[in-house]
């Protein structure tokens, strides 16, 4: 069975994948497919695949690693913290769509996190609202007085605190299970004050790492179960550990996270094993 690769948007990840496997990407225009083939999906949800292939994969032979219907589930954060929820084995933070509630939160002096992005990623469209420095009474602004500012915030999430983050990498296979740990870790040439301890990205002074893990118990069984949950064959799984509760917190899925190095041979290596 041929193999190609599909993106939802122009990707060098993407494309260096498909270089290490040996195989094209889908083309954007062109014939419905007529004959059985294999899709890798890195990240393309159901919209995004019917806006980009038109048309391309009604062919009851075309099979998707990544289904494009789970990976639009798996992108988008509000879904994605409700198709966990229904598991009571998978630890996420308290979520909610209410401006009421997250003001509630505010209110009782928790630090709210608010999303004005669904499908954003590294850190795009997040803010944090912090009763510490915006008390009530002395000048601050509630969650509520806030969408005057931000517009629309479709998701917010209770802040948890964390001592270590995390990025479990995990390939499904039929019984063949894969998995790459990578911790999130400070540059040492980024200054202190310049560094975000709340967002961890690569904008914020962070990186990933694969030396000297301090793994919690049970982090690569939980995003396993994560990514059976989310009914995926492959994904990113961004977890934090919460060293005051001794607890574990999933946050996000990535379906097409940035390839290179290690990254690029675990997934080149699992994926083609799956071809």
């Amino acid at each position: 069975m041929r193999t190609l690769l599909i993106t939802s948007r122009v990707s060098n990840s993407g494309t260096a994948l498909a270089r290490a496997l040996g195989i094209r990407k889908l083309a954007l225009t062109g014939a419905i497919l007529q004959r059985d083939v294999r899709l890798i999906n890195w990240g393309c949800g159901l919209g995004k695949f019917n806006e980009r292939y038109v048309g391309r994969a009604h062919h009851p032979g075309v099979r998707f690693i990544n289904e494009t219907a789970n990976v639009s589930i798996a992108s988008n954060k509000l879904l994605t913290f409700q198709a966990l929820s229904s598991n009571p084995a998978i630890p996420i933070p308290e979520f909610t769509a209410s401006d009421a509630v997250a003001n509630q939160w505010y209110v009782q002096g928790d630090r709210v996190v608010g999303r004005t992005i669904l499908t954003g990623h590294s850190g795009e469209g997040i803010f944090i609202t912090d009763p510490l420095n915006y008390p009530q009474g002395e000048g601050g602004v509630d969650v509520i007085a806030l969408r005057e500012v931000h517009g629309n915030i479709p998701l917010y999430v209770k802040y948890k605190k964390k001592k270590h983050e995390y990025r479990v990498h995990v390939v499904l296979n039929g019984v063949n299970i894969s998995t790459d740990v990578q911790q999130k870790r400070k540059r040492q040439e980024t200054p202190n004050e310049e560094v975000d301890y709340k967002v961890r990205n690569h904008a914020n002074g962070w990186v990933y790492c694969r030396e000297d893990l301090h793994e919690p118990e049970g982090l690569q069984d939980l995003a396993i179960q994560v990514v059976r949950q989310l009914s995926l064959d492959f994904g990113a799984v961004d977890i934090i550990w919460n060293e005051h509760e001794n607890q574990m917190y999933v946050l996000e899925v990535n379906t097409a996270p940035g390839l290179e190095g290690q990254t690029l041979e675990f997934y080149a290596q699992h994926l083609g094993e799956m071809m």
